[in-house]
């Protein structure tokens, strides 16, 4: 073996390791405390940045140690010109995983300034990593030495057949982004399908959207069948909606002093109660007056549909007491009993002599 081969060798392998390792003390001496100053700033994006920068510094002190030491090594021009390629191709691959992370980062924290009207779920950030990815490929191929007009257009021709062969995927594809750019229907509202199903929406994904129930419960609905339901969104326009309460008076009740302790009652409540508009006036009338009594409605305002469980629980329960306390007495609903038929009698029996 050539000595002079072997020392050039560990030459380039020396300076090489001797570039990662400063890489790596730049990493545990200055990022790593910078990550902690950071953490205590009121902004996100820099914490992002210095995380990306922490998982890729080690790949890109790397790719640059190979090149700096692959000058000491013998290599012929055409191996050097390959092995330039290849470290470039890693370099860019990495920036373009950290440019994607860096993109969906700033949706999902919604730091970035500008982009609050991007919605936030699954479809947007893959559609982001893909683009990016993609670009980055592309990069990749030119550098490579590889045309990319022919090959762009022979996968123009191929996408024609795949987009054949996955129409129900692209049908759905296409009803997500629909349903993201209309804004009628976003991550977090809670909505109620047609069938009468209420929940959370929680991901517009490629093909579906999931809507999860206040019981924990999960539906799956392809896009292209979500976007043509009629849905009710209770978060819009705004994610404050009315409460209405209905209770039934006996009809002896001295309506003036009900409607008195009532409003009392829900002043306190709407005022007081942790899912409730405290600076909402309650709205409190009579509906409606019948031989079983009269109907008084009360109107409360909640933060949110979810809500409306707990304020009005709230608000049957402090009336309840009140009532009691102040006699004042609540309708009973009729009962109607059904008898049910006698039997018929049997017909006498003829009696008839022998």
């Amino acid at each position: 073996m050539n000595p002079d081969l072997v020392r050039r060798w560990l030459t380039a392998g020396a300076i090489a390791a001797g570039v990662w390792i400063v890489g790596w003390l730049v990493i545990h001496f200055a990022v790593i405390p910078l990550r902690k100053i950071f953490r205590k700033t009121k902004s996100q994006m820099d914490d992002l940045i210095i995380g990306i920068v922490r998982r890729h510094a080690p790949i890109w002190f790397l790719a640059l140690g190979v090149d700096v030491g692959s000058r000491w090594a013998p290599l012929t021009p055409t191996q050097y010109l390959w092995l330039d390629r290849a470290i470039g191709a890693v370099f860019i691959f990495s920036i373009s995983v950290g440019l994607s992370s860096l993109l969906t980062g700033l949706l999902s924290r919604r730091t970035a300034p500008g982009l609050e009207i991007i919605p936030v779920n699954s479809l947007i950030q893959n559609l982001i990593r893909m683009v990016v990815l993609g670009l980055g490929l592309l990069v990749i191929l030119g550098q490579m030495g590889v045309a990319i007009a022919p090959l762009l257009t022979a996968l123009g021709v191929g996408s024609l057949a795949v987009a054949l062969a996955l129409q129900p995927t692209l049908t759905n594809l296409f009803a997500g982004l629909n349903i993201l750019l209309s804004h009628q229907v976003r991550v977090g509202d809670f909505v109620e399908m047609e069938a009468g199903q209420t929940g959370v929406v929680t991901d517009i994904g490629w093909r579906s959207t999931t809507v999860e129930e206040l019981a924990g419960n999960t539906y799956v609905i392809p896009n292209a069948r979500f976007s043509e339901m009629v849905v009710k969104n209770y978060n819009l326009p705004s994610a404050e909606n009315a409460l209405p309460v209905e209770i039934r008076f006996a009809p002896t009740v001295d309506l003036d002093r009900a409607e008195v302790i009532t409003r009392e009652v829900a002043k306190d409540v709407q005022r007081s109660s942790a899912g409730a508009i405290h600076d909402y006036e309650p709205g409190i009338v009579y509906k409606s007056l019948s031989d079983t009594g009269v109907v008084l409605a009360v109107v409360l305002r909640v933060r949110d549909y979810r809500d409306r469980g707990a304020v009005a629980s709230d608000l049957i329960k402090k009336l309840y007491r009140r009532y009691g306390e102040s006699g004042i007495e609540l309708s009973v609903a009729p009962r109607h009993v059904v008898a049910p038929a006698s039997p018929a009698a049997p017909p006498p029996t003829k009696l008839t002599g022998v």
